[in-house]
């Protein structure tokens, strides 16, 4: 079990760190949001994954709550690169 849990653990920590790298270097404004969209969702799937194994669900209610943080704030973040305000 636990060669699994590192292995689990390593595979998700890969696309944190590439889209950190993409987050630094992106050429547009549209490559980083995407960048931290995919670093920040992939860190809701490691709160899923220890809440898991660590049997304290508790944290998928956190997990829950932070993807819809981010949807939104993608969803903020795309309006205002589109050039229009929030309140239109």
């Amino acid at each position: 079990m636990s060669i699994f849990v590192l292995i689990v653990t390593f595979t998700l920590i890969i696309p944190i760190i590439l889209s950190m790298i993409r987050l630094f270097l992106g050429p547009t404004g549209p490559d980083r949001v995407i960048a931290s969209d995919v670093a920040s969702y992939t860190t809701v799937m490691i709160m899923i994954y220890v809440a898991l194994i660590i049997h304290e669900y508790s944290l998928l209610d956190a997990a829950i709550l932070l993807a819809i943080l981010i949807f939104v704030g993608s969803l903020a973040v795309a309006k205002y690169l589109e050039g229009r305000g929030l309140g239109s």
